[in-house]
């Protein structure tokens, strides 16, 4: 059994402008998303998703040949995903190569606050595939790469992304005023 883990983030300064190349100030969250992975010689993968209530969102079923959907709850995020194995596999030819297994991805936050439920899934599947998660998601879903460099980073950052090359470089963040900083979720998620 393998296990991985990514952290969530929050964009503390360069919302959208990161997208252009402009310095950002980025912080990891403490709650991020985990995949375990579990192999076996069958050429079919099964994959669950859980929420952080424990409760299943999301079930698909793909062969490991050519990561076609078998079967599952929800045809759209199952065509995402499955474009994001087929990167994989262009990226590194001997994921999934002859085997299979069952994966079981578990957020740690609510799907909705928009912590990073994707960056987290292509940071985590970068870990276990050995390919590169700023490619995979540039490949697959787009975005400037911040919520990547935050997935595994070990403290605040600075993250600029000019001419398609990720540049991240930690720094501090200890504001005289950190106590009094809240995240509250108005529940209207931004999307780019």
């Amino acid at each position: 059994m393998e296990k991985y883990h990514s952290q969530g983030k929050l964009l503390i300064s360069g919302e959208y402008l990161v997208l252009k190349g402009a310095l950002a100030l980025a912080v990891p969250c403490n709650k991020g998303q985990s995949l375990i992975y579990d192999s076996s010689e069958e050429k079919e993968l099964l994959w669950e998703s859980y929420d952080e209530k424990g409760s299943v969102w999301f079930k698909a079923a793909y062969s490991t040949i050519d990561f076609n959907i078998i079967d599952t709850d929800q045809t759209n995020i199952a065509k995402k995903l499955r474009s994001i194995l087929k990167e994989v596999r262009k990226q590194n030819s001997s994921f999934l190569h002859e085997k299979g297994g069952k994966v079981k991805t578990v957020l740690e936050f609510d799907r909705q606050w928009g912590l990073g439920t994707s960056s987290t899934l292509i940071s985590n599947i970068a870990q276990w595939s050995n390919t590169n998660p700023y490619e995979l998601l540039k490949q697959t879903l787009g975005g400037s790469g911040y919520d990547i460099a935050c997935a595994q980073a070990k403290g605040p950052l600075l993250f600029s992304n000019k001419n398609q090359i990720p540049k991240v470089e930690g720094c501090e963040f200890n504001p005289s005023f950190k106590d009094q900083l809240f995240f509250v979720y108005l529940n209207q998620k931004k999307e780019q």
